[in-house]
């Protein structure tokens, strides 16, 4: 940009950049969608299922059965962590269909909601 003024000249230069528009994604955690054979009681044991992405967000994360209700799991988001704590007598059990329900939104308002689907093993 230029601006011309009666006793000169000044040339003003600015970088413009884009609105990021990439939402953010799951990079990892204790389950994965579409994990099977999954040893319930090793989760139990920890007391917690965490999910990481791949930037600070905001937002929901719920324990649901394959039909949707809330197992009552405590669910929180901190930064890139999503964490789900076990509520005593709410324990996974063998031969299950669980779904984590995510609804996040990153701080540049890239919103997007997910389901993390994993199933228990059966009963030694």
């Amino acid at each position: 940009m230029t601006i011309r003024w009666a006793d000169g000249i000044q040339e003003l230069k600015y970088t413009i950049k884009g609105p990021c528009c990439e939402a953010p994604s799951v990079t990892g955690g204790t389950v994965e969608d579409g994990d099977t054979d999954v040893d319930p009681e090793t989760i139990n044991s920890d007391g917690k299922i965490v999910i990481l992405f791949s930037e600070d967000v905001f937002g929901n994360i719920v324990l649901q059965t394959e039909g949707g209700d809330n197992i009552g799991w405590l669910g929180k988001i901190e930064g890139t962590k999503g964490t789900l704590e076990l509520v005593k007598g709410r324990e996974l059990v063998n031969e299950t269909v669980y779904v984590i329900d995510c609804k996040i939104s990153d701080a540049k308002g890239n919103a997007i909601d997910f389901e993390i689907i994993f199933v228990t093993r059966g009963k030694a």
